[in-house]
């Protein structure tokens, strides 16, 4: 089932306990929901086999992603790296490098 941007932040902001949009707002979830795509594509080509030539352009947060449903967490934890790295707490550091461990290995795992 095909689920949109928005999907994944509100994912996030929920997993942070940031649904309120305090602490990461929308135009950066948005911003880290496009770069975990581009990353995607980076790690995964062939999931973008019609669109390998093109480069990849920034969605809107009501644009379906161009992924099957089963990366959607893998998505979430791209953007939860990419948020707990802008945090000033210590303990953050370690999560966002698991964050992004996560992500990469669920991206060639999947």
């Amino acid at each position: 089932m095909p689920f949109k941007l928005q999907d994944v932040m509100a994912d996030v902001g929920r997993d942070l306990n940031d649904a309120s949009l305090t602490r990461w707002p929308n135009p950066d979830r948005l911003g880290y929901v496009n770069d975990a795509i581009a990353a995607a594509k980076s790690l995964r080509p062939d999931l973008f086999l019609s669109t390998i030539a093109t480069p990849y352009a920034p969605l809107a947060q009501d644009a379906d992603v161009p992924l099957p449903d089963r990366y959607r967490p893998a998505l979430g934890a791209y953007v939860r790296h990419r948020c707990l790295l802008r945090s000033t707490d210590r303990q953050d550091d370690a999560r966002a490098q698991s964050e992004m461990k996560l992500f990469a290995e669920s991206m060639r795992s999947l």
